[in-house]
């Protein structure tokens, strides 16, 4: 920095000098969206921006478990995949450059249980004396939602009877008629119950 006084009659001109220093800025980051709660099993797109714009350093992300919460993100993209319920910190990092420190920010994710739904996919219709086999599907995906323990029953429609195996699930026809097959389950750490 300069400074110069000019010369008038009653003095001379004089100048003077001094060093500034100007220290690296300090950036702020924000986080979207808002959102701070996400479901087992679903995934979110989260994005960071800095105050530095074009000349922060890049930003990346991490996520870290509090507790029984589990959850991964992709470092780069920030895409957020819910994995058990609990809690997580997602951590967006922006790395300093010449003129910008780095910075971060921290967001507080609680996953709840997610909800789920049973398909049975196996066959409509056998006959007296018949059998099939109970085919059923989960759309849980991080656990199996209590899968493992879900209840089987059979409900006679008019005059239809058949019976079903607690451990094989195979239905076996009795008399002629309807019967309506009820697949539930309680749902586990992870998801809802689900019939």
């Amino acid at each position: 920095l300069w400074a110069q006084a000019s010369a008038n009659s009653n003095y001379t001109l004089a100048r003077t000098s001094t060093l500034l220093t100007i220290e690296k800025g300090t950036q702020y980051l924000s986080l979207s969206p808002t959102t701070n709660v996400m479901l087992a099993g679903t995934s979110l797109q989260f994005s960071a921006s800095s105050s530095a714009g074009v000349r922060s350093g890049g930003i990346t992300y991490s996520v870290s478990s509090i507790g029984s919460g589990s959850a991964t993100v992709n470092d780069q993209t920030g895409l957020v995949r819910a994995l058990s319920a609990g809690r997580v910190i997602l951590t967006a990092y922006a790395g300093g450059s010449v003129d910008y420190k780095s910075g971060s920010i921290t967001r507080e994710l609680t996953i709840d249980k997610g909800p789920q739904s049973l398909t049975i996919s196996s066959p409509s219709s056998t006959v007296v004396g018949g059998s099939l086999t109970v085919s059923v599907t989960s759309t849980a995906s991080v656990s199996d939602g209590g899968f493992n323990m879900a209840r089987y029953e059979l409900m006679s429609i008019g005059s239809g009877s058949a019976t079903i195996d607690a451990i094989s699930h195979v239905i076996r026809g009795f008399s002629a008629g309807s019967v309506r097959l009820k697949v539930s389950t309680l749902g586990d750490t992870n998801y809802e119950g689900a019939e």
